[in-house]
């Protein structure tokens, strides 16, 4: 090629102005073409320092490289771009663009500053209005409007522009005859491409008048199409925004249209699969009609999914830890509760325990004071379960007879459902025993009819309870049974409800999931159940269909143990002539307790603080043989006055007695020298069962209400 072929007629200058513009509006870079004399062929994104001020001005403007440097002189470079070389304290690095070994053009990129410009900068460009006689405050008002570019960015750019520099050479060698000239425009469409592969984010390239749009293949792979099935038309585009965002985002691009150049805004698209995609989309006015209508926009969408996923998530945890802390609140508001109430209690029973042992049994009064006690019974046990949920206790296994507490559930649902809801149950009287807390039990089965209630409290419908030795367990427990040779109870609950997406069954189990309405559940119930049947070495199956109801399966081991023999009455009905002092500032307890002990045939002393009953320990610590002290008291605590005791004399006999068990345990009791833990409210008979083995030096466990 000769010398002094010019670059114009190389390569058509008009066909490499799209490109400079897509380039200078994707990385705010003024870039500029010059041929092998400095003249400007093509530019984008021009600077008003350099434009208004620097290149006009005669001794400005023969510092400025562009003008200043043809490209001739301009050194070849096969690592990168020469620069930054402008006098004028901005950043310019340029790209020679060499056909057969002759450069005849070369690419600039600049006209911006690598950190936002601090004061000394400011004084410099002041100094230089003044040498040249630029009007100060137009001149450092250009200096603000100078952009901001990362050296990273500034690198990237730096790679684009060899790249297209070395694609512009090539071109130009490739355009030496007419037949080429095809070939040239495939070229340029490769360099566009590579340009645009060189970004990780999807390329769009609207063309308003027409309506069409251009996509980059990064936009295809990120959706999952082939270039021929995604759309051609801004409107048919607009089909595979989801509904929900489709309004906001057309609404957002109008207004840019008629009023703005920039947009900016997340939404889904409907992916290939069916599924829909978060992407963060935006978009830049680049071109306009003469009376400024929008005519070209461009811009970028990129795959947000995975924030998108990670915030929601962060959401979910957020609100499931709000909950766990309601949960917490309510435990420990319930279990404060259940101890005031707890003493209230045991004075009921307590003294109507006492009238009822005067009058003859078979009495009308005596009848009736029976039915109170039973009455206090039951309140006993639901305080107990309140209690077991506030503070968490480890579970208590027992060798249960389930039928009881079946019975006991209906009997209560039937006192409690609307007449909407019919109860059938069926209750095979030969299910064995199962290993299992009692109240955990009654747990999982109130769960599940609190669950079939739920699925039919609007229309009604029949709550099914069955129990029966299982014939079919799941395979997980049928590999487990073929092995050990167990055999395992059924428990069903069914309800002719609403029944539960299928889509949504295998979610049903996971804590706080729910699929009620606000302030109807918290998504713990089954979350627990789970649990507590998974604890016990069972497994629990649903079968539903939306509109069919529900058939919830627990499957539980039967155990090998036989059931705990309650003590005869008698043995736990003796007493003594031993001295014990009764510590409690519940005045209705003191009393109550006191009559009961006397009863009994013991000398008590009662007191209702902890302090005095110290002082009066201290005065005679031989005269008590034993003592039963109440955990919460104001001024001193029950562990408390215990240790000042034992201190005093380290063989004394104490028992603990408590409604509430926030921060007490029996492994605590013992550790600190006690004889024992009882729970509030005490049944005569245990309470003598308890101090009788006390006395007499035998080890006892801890008392909950209704076993000595």
């Amino acid at each position: 090629m000769s010398q002094d072929y010019r670059f114009v007629d190389v390569v058509e200058v008009e066909s490499l102005q799209g490109i400079l513009d897509n380039l200078s509006a994707l990385t705010n870079v003024a870039v500029a073409l010059t041929d092998a004399d400095g003249r400007v062929l093509a530019q984008a994104g021009r600077q008003e320092i350099c434009e208004t001020f620097h290149q006009p001005h005669p001794e400005a403007g023969r510092h400025c490289v562009r003008r200043a440097l043809p490209a001739r002189d301009v050194v070849s470079c096969t690592d990168g771009a020469a620069g930054p070389v402008c006098p004028h304290g901005l950043i310019e690095s340029c790209c020679p663009i060499e056909m057969e070994g002759t450069v005849v053009a070369q690419v600039w990129a600049g006209q911006f500053f690598y950190e936002v410009p601090g004061s000394e900068t400011h004084r410099w460009f002041r100094e230089q209005a003044r040498r040249y006689g630029f009007a100060e405050d137009a001149y450092l008002t250009a200096l603000d409007r100078v952009p901001v570019v990362t050296p990273e960015v500034h690198a990237r750019v730096v790679a684009l522009l060899t790249a297209l520099a070395a694609q512009l050479g090539r071109l130009g060698v490739a355009r030496i005859s007419e037949q080429r000239r095809g070939e040239q425009i495939q070229h340029n469409e490769k360099l566009l491409h590579l340009v645009l592969e060189a970004f990780e984010d999807g390329f769009w390239d609207w063309r308003i008048p027409d309506d069409t749009v251009v996509w980059s293949s990064q936009c295809y792979r990120m959706l999952g199409y082939q270039p021929d099935t995604f759309p051609e038309h801004i409107e048919e585009w607009r089909d595979l925004i989801h509904p929900d965002d489709r309004e906001v985002l057309i609404a957002k691009q109008k207004e840019t249209l008629r009023h703005g150049d920039t947009f900016s805004h997340e939404f889904r698209l409907r992916a290939a699969d069916g599924n829909f995609v978060w992407v963060h989309g935006r978009g830049r006015i680049i071109e306009r009609t003469s009376d400024g209508r929008a005519s070209r926009m461009v811009g970028t969408i990129a795959d947000i999914s995975e924030r998108k996923t990670a915030e929601e998530q962060a959401a979910i945890l957020q609100q499931q830890l709000r909950q766990a802390q309601k949960l917490e609140a309510i435990g420990t508001l319930a279990g404060g509760i259940a101890h005031d109430f707890n003493n209230i209690l045991g004075a009921m029973i307590g003294f109507t325990d006492l009238v009822a042992e005067d009058l003859p049994a078979d009495s009308a009064q005596g009848r009736n004071l029976q039915k109170v006690l039973q009455a206090g019974h039951r309140a006993r046990d639901l305080i107990g379960q309140i209690l077991a949920f506030s503070r968490q206790a480890k579970p208590e296994r027992v060798a249960l007879q389930p039928q009881t507490i079946v019975k006991e559930v209906v009997k209560l649902l039937r006192s409690t459902l609307p007449a909407t809801i019919t109860i059938k149950q069926s209750i095979d009287p030969a299910c064995d025993l199962v290993d299992i807390d009692p109240s955990q039990f009654y747990q999982v089965l109130m769960n599940l009819c609190t669950n079939a209630f739920h699925a039919m409290e609007e229309r009604g419908g029949t709550l099914g309870i069955v129990l029966r030795p299982a014939a079919n367990v799941p395979e997980r427990l049928r590999r487990q049974a073929e092995r050990s040779g167990e055999q395992y109870l059924e428990l069903l609950v069914s309800d002719t409800g609403h029944g539960i997406n299928k889509a949504l069954v295998d979610k049903i189990f996971d804590p706080f999931f729910t699929t009620k309405e606000e302030n109807k559940g918290t998504g713990m119930g089954l979350s627990i159940v789970f649990g507590i049947v998974s604890e016990y070495g069972g497994a629990v199956t649903v079968e539903s269909e939306e509109g069919s109801g529900s058939v919830f399966r627990v499957f539980l081991p039967f155990t090998r143990r036989p059931a705990q023999e309650a003590e005869p009455e008698t043995a736990s009905l003796s007493g003594g002539d031993e001295h014990i002092m009764l510590v409690d500032d519940e005045a209705l307890l003191l009393e109550m307790t006191g009559k009961v002990l006397q009863r009994l045939g013991y000398t008590v002393t009662r007191v209702g603080d902890g302090r005095q009953a110290l002082e009066l320990f201290r005065a005679e610590p031989q005269r008590y043989d034993l003592v039963i002290t109440d955990q919460t008291m104001p001024g001193l605590t029950g562990m408390d006055l215990a240790a000042r005791l034992l201190a005093l004399r380290p063989d004394l006999p104490v028992l603990l007695c408590t409604g509430y068990s926030a921060g007490i345990s029996e492994e605590k009791v013992v550790q600190a020298g006690l004889k024992g833990l009882l729970y509030k409210p005490l049944l005569r008979k245990d309470l003598a069962g308890t101090i009788r083995r006390v006395l007499q030096g035998r080890t006892i466990r801890t008392t909950v209400p209704g076993e000595a």
